[in-house]
């Protein structure tokens, strides 16, 4: 009566940019009695990388004593985003945690009632309110059913989450255990999603697992999925267990790796300015900011008599703030075009001025 086990390939949340293209990770499925079922699943669902909105994937499996089970992949196709206004620096999406185990075992003529999740965002605060959920749950007829909460952000940022509901026949089982159909409860330590920005190190801080009959079965989970902190994406790791009686349970964690950012400003002075040789010119002030770590801070192209220094305004160790002075010298004439360039290794930003010298 055990069904087939089915894993993503990839993540279960996917974003897209309008105009990206879409290639289908897939999945693989296998079974305890019938082996590899991977090239018997089916794929329903379709994905319009043209038109934003937000697309549900599900790959399903059977085996041959005719158990079934599924599994979705979210993917989420928005806008480009032109805003300026004081949400264009959020993009880290909402958190949604689930409310009560992510895997709800029932048998035919059992009552169902959703547990619900709930929403949070850093900047935007609670979203419960504004979740959706899509799917339903028949428990009056045997399948593997999913529901997907999902919510956006001011900024634009969404996610999403899964819960899988699945409806079994009642047992004519006489062994031993047959009387055992409660599976076992999986609960996360720490948070169900994780975000990072990239380069940060990342320790799986695990779960743990009870049973009401077999008791502590912490050491028996079996986890799947792997987390690169080194490269943006979004990850899923999944923990799985089952008890002596073959009731199984999965609950899984998002990891989001989130690239660093580097902003620059001219806090003060000209763009543009012109000066007669020999005089000095008006200070320009450039200040950096982001969430990159320790950036590096340095200017191009200034003419001859003209520099730049850095200083470190917040005391952090690093630099932060740079100003371009001096007075150019008598043989300096015409237009110099300089840049002004933050840069940590894997992130830049610049940002231009013109000093002309006659």
């Amino acid at each position: 009566t055990t069904p087939p086990a089915i894993s993503l390939t990839g993540s279960q949340t996917i974003n897209l940019t309008v105009g990206d293209s879409f290639s289908d990770p897939g999945a693989t499925a296998s079974d305890a009695v019938d082996g590899t079922l991977t090239s018997s699943m089916t794929t329903s669902g379709s994905v319009d990388s043209s038109s934003t909105g937000t697309y549900t994937l599900t790959y399903s499996v059977s085996d041959a004593a005719g158990n079934s089970a599924s599994i979705t992949r979210t993917v989420i196709v928005s806008a480009a985003s032109s805003s300026t206004n004081s949400n264009s620096s959020d993009t880290t999406p909402p958190t949604i945690s689930l409310t009560g185990s992510q895997t709800i075992n029932l048998t035919v003529g059992d009552s169902f009632s959703d547990p619900g999740a709930t929403a949070s965002d850093a900047v935007d605060g609670t979203l419960t309110s504004s979740m959706t959920t899509s799917g339903s749950v028949d428990s009056s007829s045997t399948g593997t059913y999913t529901l997907t909460y999902s919510v956006s952000d001011a900024a634009g940022n969404s996610a999403s989450i899964t819960r899988t509901v699945i409806v079994s026949a009642a047992s004519s089982s006489t062994n031993s255990n047959s009387s055992d159909t409660t599976p076992p409860t999986i609960s996360l330590t720490g948070a169900q999603t994780i975000n990072l920005t990239v380069g940060d190190s990342f320790s799986d801080p695990g779960a743990n697992a009870s049973d009401a009959v077999d008791g502590t079965l912490t050491s028996s989970i079996t986890t799947s999925g792997s987390v690169n902190a080194s490269s943006a994406g979004t990850y899923t790791v999944t923990y799985t267990i089952s008890d002596a009686a073959g009731n199984s349970a999965s609950l899984t964690r998002t990891v989001i790796v989130t690239a660093c950012t580097i902003n620059i400003i001219r806090s003060s002075g000209p763009e543009t300015q012109t000066v007669a040789a020999g005089s000095a010119i008006t200070n320009v002030n450039y200040t950096a900011s982001g969430s990159c770590s320790n950036p590096t801070f340095s200017a191009s192209g200034l003419p001859p008599g003209i520099s730049s220094s850095v200083t470190d305004s917040d005391s952090n160790g690093a630099a932060d703030t740079l100003i371009v002075a001096g007075t150019p010298t008598s043989t300096a004439t015409g237009t110099y075009n300089y840049t002004v360039i933050a840069a940590n290794g894997t992130v830049t930003s610049t940002l231009t001025g013109a000093i002309t010298i006659q």
